[in-house]
């Protein structure tokens, strides 16, 4: 039986506020956006600030974050035991909050892009793996760099942006030769982050060429750019992993991990895990510049072999790639009458690009139910209760017959049970004039179920209280969490779990969600006290 037990969390505050009467601060945007692990970097911070200094807080305790002299300049420095990882940061003053932000660490050099960067001719140099962190400024601006790269190496240029970053960009990559031309281009590879794969006909000065368009289109025909045009560029013909595979680890599993990637090699190709409870894990090595995000499965996980037949049990995470309609991936499940599975086919939602189909076939090779998503772009989902005892072939394909190293997916099916999705849309709390305020959680019921969700706030901070109340519909569940605040509450970060009492359900961590960014699991709450008209605190 799962308990509801309160987890723990401690957080470390770096605390330099001002007096009271301030206005709250913005920020809209950080560059660089990262820093390597073991370095000090100082950092630009876009936004309002009305008042300087004002309080940091950071996902990760130990990392320090300083405020400079300068209005919105920080000192952020990390210790050379932190892992590779996307952290939060948030500023604070006494009236308010920013928004949180995601700030990378990571193992290679970070290098800020400097300008005139906008031709061939002069395209900023480098010569070794490196981060870079810079803005498509204005309209029309476009950003090169140079790699010089020996016969047959394999160059990767990843960019983050739109995703993560939430900059509004809709990005091209290209590869140039030293004389002008075009030898690789890629748009799309990551929603609308471009990711371009090269191997070197000959030995020579390579540029990779950067421009964008907005995200949302408008009447211009030029290249995009401004202040919110943020973006971070991997540039490196050394090792840069892609996924591990299976992709799904079981929750039990400890041990070595295989990775696919480019420029990986024995040293670098493995990692070890350890059993998890999480329904995710972080995934990072020395001589990687980037992270991969392994999902955690509870039942078995499967490699599929398109040249062997799987036969499958309940429940089971099955790890494809894509294949040609000709060819499907094929596994083999024995079905009984009236017992209902419940089937995912996940790829977009993991950053991938398999659009997956599902054909479920009898005995006799009668196709008896086909799933699909609803739109592209999206996963394949559904649930099936058959009327006979039978061994039923499910075929697995991409709806275009791509293949690529991306079109890959994971396949789960569990008993039909019911179950339940939450999250939450905001990931703030504001409490103002000793009033309570309201965090509403939203609950989407799956397979008729009916049970009481108990949520429970760990690490909130002192002087905090919070209450629950749920509301039943149609389709699912509001549960909305009030919040109020005593005389000694002030400011910090908490999180919060869901859990069904009595249940073999495990507890689940409730996400906020953040745009194109990773949901993240930090809740922020705040009391502004009651000023005077004086100036002062009511008492």
């Amino acid at each position: 039986m799962s308990s509801c037990s309160k987890p723990i969390l401690t957080l470390t505050l770096l605390t330099l506020i001002g007096g009271y009467g301030q206005c709250a601060c913005t920020i809209t945007g950080i560059l660089p956006s990262g820093v390597k692990i073991g370095t000090k970097v100082d950092v630009n911070l876009t936004g309002k600030f009305d008042v300087w200094p004002i309080s940091f807080w950071c996902s990760n305790p130990i990392i320090k974050i300083i405020p400079l002299s300068t209005k919105g300049s920080i000192s952020v420095e990390v210790p050379a035991s932190v892992h590779p990882e996307w952290l939060w940061i948030r500023g604070y003053d006494s009236k308010g909050f920013s928004e949180a932000k995601p700030f990378f660490v990571g193992n290679i050099n970070e290098i800020q892009e400097t300008e005139t960067n906008d031709k061939t001719q002069t395209a900023q140099k480098l010569i070794e793996p490196s981060v870079i962190t810079g803005r498509l400024a204005k309209s029309g601006d476009i950003d090169c760099f140079s790699y010089p790269l020996q016969k047959g190496e394999t160059l990767v240029a990843s960019l983050c942006a739109n995703q993560i970053l939430n900059s509004p960009m809709d990005s091209v990559l290209q590869i140039v030769s030293s004389d002008g031309f075009v030898l690789g281009q890629n748009h799309d590879e990551k929603n609308l982050d471009p990711e371009l794969v090269f191997k070197a006909p000959k030995e020579g000065i390579y540029i990779i060429r950067l421009f964008a368009f907005p995200a949302e289109p408008n009447s211009t025909i030029r290249f995009a750019g401004d202040n919110s045009y943020l973006y971070r560029l991997t540039i490196t013909n050394g090792p840069f992993a892609l996924v591990p595979f299976p992709i799904a680890i079981p929750a039990k599993h400890s041990g070595l991990v295989t990775i696919r990637g480019w420029n990986l090699n024995k040293n670098c190709d493995t990692v070890y895990v350890k059993a998890s409870l999480n329904q995710k894990d972080t995934l990072f090595h020395p001589l990687w510049p980037n992270t991969i995000t392994a999902i955690r499965s509870e039942g078995e996980s499967h490699l599929h072999n398109s040249k062997s037949n799987i036969a499958l049990t309940v429940p089971s995470t099955i790890s494809l790639d894509s294949a040609t309609i000709k060819a499907p991936n094929t596994m083999f499940l024995k079905m009984v009458k009236g017992k209902g599975i419940d089937i995912k086919a996940k790829s977009h939602s993991l950053g991938f690009l398999m659009t997956p189909i599902i054909r479920v076939r009898d005995s006799k090779g009668k196709i008896v139910h086909v799933f699909e998503p609803n739109d592209l772009h999206q996963d394949t989902y559904g649930t099936l209760t058959l009327s006979t005892d039978e061994i039923y072939k499910f075929e697995v394909y991409d709806l275009f017959d791509h293949i690529s190293p991306r079109h890959i997916c994971i396949l789960e099916i569990t008993d039909l049970q019911p179950n339940f999705e939450i999250n939450s849309k905001s990931d703030s709390i504001l409490i103002t004039d000793k009033k309570q305020t309201v965090l509403m959680v939203n609950v989407t019921k799956k397979n008729g179920f009916s049970e009481p969700i108990e949520i429970f706030a760990s690490g909130l901070p002192i002087g905090f209280n919070c209450k629950q109340e749920q509301t039943q519909k149609k389709d699912g569940l509001s549960i909305s969490l009030t919040f109020s605040a005593g005389p000694a509450a002030t400011q910090g970060a908490f999180q919060l779990t869901a859990c069904v009492k009595g249940s073999n359900m495990p507890n689940r961590r409730i996400m906020a969600k953040s745009g194109n960014g990773p949901d993240q699991p930090f809740f922020w709450i705040q009391s502004i006290p009651e000023i005077n008209k004086t100036g002062n605190i009511k008492k």
